[in-house]
């Protein structure tokens, strides 16, 4: 028996021990290197990462999918007890007329019973065990699908977790891009503001017409109508990301000046392999094991069980005088279910069904994410080509205004001529910005779609 209850504690607490393929890196251990950590370390910003660390521990709904986990894995003790002995105490006690001992057999007083009291007591007190022997571990077997459910959870815990990171880190790069926005639309007024002042300088000197003045107020004001919207579009990022790390709007969140460095990824991987690691894989490839092992346990019911029982206690008589007997047993029952209306049957063929579903949902979420991936390598590599092609425009734009300003300063060149050169410089300098964030998206989107723990220990080795 020992043996027994030791085996059981061990199929039941190993799992849970090792938290199962669901067990989040953010909060696991440190790692030892920050190219070894899922994707969101890759980026390397400290204000990131400490939004992170804050929405990871406050954001109410992953607290609400961990909570979902510590459920699955009470539910698995509460599986377990099946497997264990019972063991009871009781007590019993009754009282009658004296006079009715010996009556169903035909007695008045019991012989020998000398002077009694008019009543008397008579009970038991009693340790009772019994034990339903798992002999073809069909409870074993929904204790580990019960383990592979809470492992599936904990899968999901990290993919809520991924999921939040994604929802952080976008909402962080649109508020770290409307803060350098803001600030390019601040230095793009004084740049429209400084050639208001050398037009108007011009024109007192007559040597340019008032249209051009004209023309250049336009367009500080049009520069300036600008600033509102952006200054509000970085605020409302901003209380999103406090909203996201379980803060109320109003609080304060810092972010950088600067948006993140583009991570570096291999140019070579593996994809199928890297999907694997995908919580939604990792919780569907449990779920299909906690259904083959219910499939198992209704299998286990059509055949015998097994079971054991066992009291020890003691029986007291009271008439007057007290006495008092100890007393055990020990027996075993053996069932052998024959007909069962059709029950047994029915369960074996629901159970797998649900193996054949659990199934076709693996390969389905399989082949979502090697969908994914590919796609995202995709993104990737065109946002990668269209922020070169974004850097050239802008430098370009940059060369040609500061050859307009010259020439329009020194009367060479029609005014008309600059301000358009001035635009298109300012709005290439606006959709560069745009075009890297969206490159740091589509990279973010490429590492996470292949798993992200492990694509930063790619790269560290790539280095090496």
């Amino acid at each position: 028996m020992r043996i027994c209850l030791l085996t059981l504690a061990w199929v039941l607490w190993t799992p849970l021990a090792q938290g199962g393929e669901g067990q989040s890196p953010a909060v696991a251990s440190e790692p030892a290197s920050m190219e070894a950590g899922p994707w969101w370390r890759q980026l390397k910003d400290p204000a990131l990462q400490n939004i992170l660390d804050q929405a990871f521990r406050a954001n109410p709904d992953l607290e609400a999918v961990r909570a979902l986990k510590k459920q699955a894995v009470g539910r698995t003790f509460q599986q377990a007890s099946g497997s264990l002995p019972n063991i009871s105490a009781s007590y019993g006690s009754s009282w009658a007329p004296t006079d009715t001992l010996g009556f169903g057999f035909g007695l008045g007083d019991m012989p020998g019973s000398g002077e009694q009291n008019e009543v008397y007591s008579s009970g038991q007190a009693s340790v009772n065990l019994n034990w339903n022997v798992d002999v073809f571990g069909q409870n074993i077997s929904m204790i580990r699908a019960s383990q592979r459910d809470a492992q599936a959870v904990g899968s999901d815990v990290y993919g809520q977790q991924t999921r939040l990171a994604l929802l952080v880190v976008g909402t962080y790069l649109d508020a770290v891009t409307a803060k350098i926005r803001l600030g390019r639309l601040e230095t793009q007024l004084k740049t429209q503001e400084d050639l208001l002042e050398a037009l108007t300088l011009r024109y007192a000197g007559s040597e340019v017409g008032a249209l051009d003045v004209l023309q250049q107020r336009q367009a500080v004001a049009n520069q300036r109508v600008q600033i509102p919207n952006a200054r509000l579009a970085y605020q409302s990022m901003v209380q999103q990301l406090a909203v996201l790390m379980g803060k109320v709007p109003s609080e304060p969140v810092a972010v950088a000046e600067e948006l993140p460095t583009l991570p570096v990824v291999p140019s070579e991987v593996d994809v199928a392999l890297l999907v694997a690691d995908r919580p939604e894989l990792s919780a569907a490839r449990r779920r299909l094991q906690a259904a083959k092992s219910r499939h198992w346990s209704a299998w286990a019911g059509a055949l015998p069980q097994f079971g054991v029982t066992g009291q020890i206690g003691e029986q007291f008589f009271d008439a007057g005088e007290r006495s008092t007997t100890q007393f055990w047993n020990v027996g075993g029952t053996v069932t052998l279910p024959i007909f069962s209306g059709g029950r047994t049957y029915g369960g074996i063929r629901q159970a797998r069904a649900v193996v054949m579903e659990s199934e076709a949902r693996y390969r389905s979420a399989e082949l979502s994410a090697l969908q994914r991936a590919e796609g995202a390598r995709v993104r990737d590599r065109e946002q990668g080509s269209l922020v070169d092609a974004l850097e050239s425009q802008r430098e370009a734009a940059d060369q040609a205004w500061e050859l307009a300003r010259e020439r329009v300063l020194n009367g060479l060149t029609p005014y008309l001529n600059a301000q358009t050169t001035l635009s298109r410089k300012q709005q290439a300098e606006l959709a560069l910005l745009q075009g890297q964030r969206d490159a740091l998206a589509a990279r973010i989107e490429w590492m996470d779609s292949i798993g992200g723990a492990r694509i930063g220990a790619s790269a560290n080795e790539g280095k090496k």
